[in-house]
């Protein structure tokens, strides 16, 4: 269970510092993904299937960030249905 929550939190994590950080990815990453891992770009390309092959080659199956870098991208919120009350 220890090892879920670490996963989790890592990948949280990752989420966080690539919305702090992607001003700054624009220039050199514009319209590619990339993909985040304990808070640094390990690879990057503008094909996502591609990079998610490169990154499971390397890294294997695991949780990973891989976010299409752009400039106006802005974060969005997805509300889940709910359930209507009888």
């Amino acid at each position: 269970m220890a090892k879920i929550k670490d996963a989790k939190a890592v990948f949280e994590s990752d989420v966080e510092w690539f919305h702090q950080h992607r001003q700054e990815l624009v220039p050199q990453y514009q319209d590619q993904y990339v993909a985040i891992l304990n808070g640094a770009i390990v690879d990057h390309d503008p094909a996502f299937e591609k990079l998610a092959e490169r990154i499971y080659a390397k890294y294997g199956y695991r949780d990973f960030v891989m976010q299409k870098v752009k400039t106006n991208a802005k974060p969005y919120r997805i509300v889940s249905p709910r359930l209507a009350r009888p």
